[in-house]
This record gives structure tokens, C-alpha cells and sequence, in this order.
């Protein structure tokens, strides 16, 4: 299959299965899906839901955490930056957007294991920068603080 390929709306979603498959074993079930987002997929055990979505008309996908209050974070950036320009040896599917799914379980496996197992300080930590990096209102609320 050409790299151009897009894959199906079944081949998306049970890609996403499959290669989240391990987020049954910590308490996560998938959710309804909502016919307006077809190509997204919900996991979540109730304070924390995993949204994988269909990006680009079918060439990637993208992994963000959700709380239950509102805020998210990028699965991104809970990998060190050190280690964020390699990506972990997975084989191929032949679709770019398979390949970002297999490519994130991988990640979210090795670097979020804790954050979905309930490790509030660092889900904290990374939504926190991620809102002062994408909310300008925020990002100016914390200029205006004055130290103690």
C-alpha cells in the first residue's frame, strides 16, 4: 500500500484498539462514539479519558489525555525532550495515520503508564505547561502574579 493510502474508518478504530489494547488491564474502557467525530476514539476509566483522532484527512492521528475538570495534555509531552526526535522501532502498517497510532500506544505505554495509573503531580505538570503554552489569557494571568 502507498505511503498516500488513507486507511478506512474500521481500520482506524480497530487499529486504535488493538494498539491501546493494553488500557483494559488499567481500568479503561472505550466510550460511545459521537457521530459528529467519527474518526476519534475514547478511552477512559472516569477522571482520565485518552482521545485518539484522525488528523489531516487520514494521514495522522493525534493522542491527547483529557481530565475529567477540563484540562488536557499532548501524550507528547510527557516524553523527556531528549528523547522526543526518535521514535521507538514499531513495524510499519503502510498507513501514515496507522503508523501514528502504533506509534503513540508506544509511547503512552513507556511514558504515561503512571499518569493513567493515577499519578495526579505529573499529569498536573505537563497540563499546567501545556495551558501556559496554548492559552494566552493564562500565559498573561501568570505574568501578572507577583511572587509572595
Amino acid at each position: 500500500m502507498a505511503e498516500t493510502t488513507k486507511p478506512t474508518l474500521a481500520q482506524f478504530r480497530d487499529a486504535c484498539r488493538h494498539e491501546f489494547s493494553f488500557l483494559r488491564e488499567l481500568g479503561y474502557s472505550e466510550l460511545q462514539d459521537d457521530p459528529a467525530e467519527r474518526f476519534n476514539v475514547l478511552f477512559s476509566n472516569g477522571q482520565l479519558t485518552l482521545s485518539i483522532r484522525g488528523e489531516n484527512w487520514g494521514q495522522h492521528a493525534g493522542v491527547r489525555l483529557f481530565h475529567a475538570d477540563g484540562r488536557e495534555a499532548p501524550v507528547w509531552w510527557f516524553v523527556p525532550l531528549s528523547e522526543r526526535k526518535n521514535r521507538p522501532p514499531f513495524d510499519p502498517t503502510g498507513f501514515s495515520q496507522l503508523d501514528d497510532i502504533r506509534i503513540a500506544a508506544l509511547t503512552v505505554s513507556r511514558y504515561c503508564r503512571d499518569v493513567l495509573t493515577g499519578d495526579v503531580a505529573k499529569f498536573d505538570a505537563v497540563a499546567n505547561e501545556w495551558r501556559r503554552v496554548t492559552d494566552s489569557q493564562y500565559r498573561q494571568s501568570l505574568q501578572k502574579r507577583k511572587p509572595p
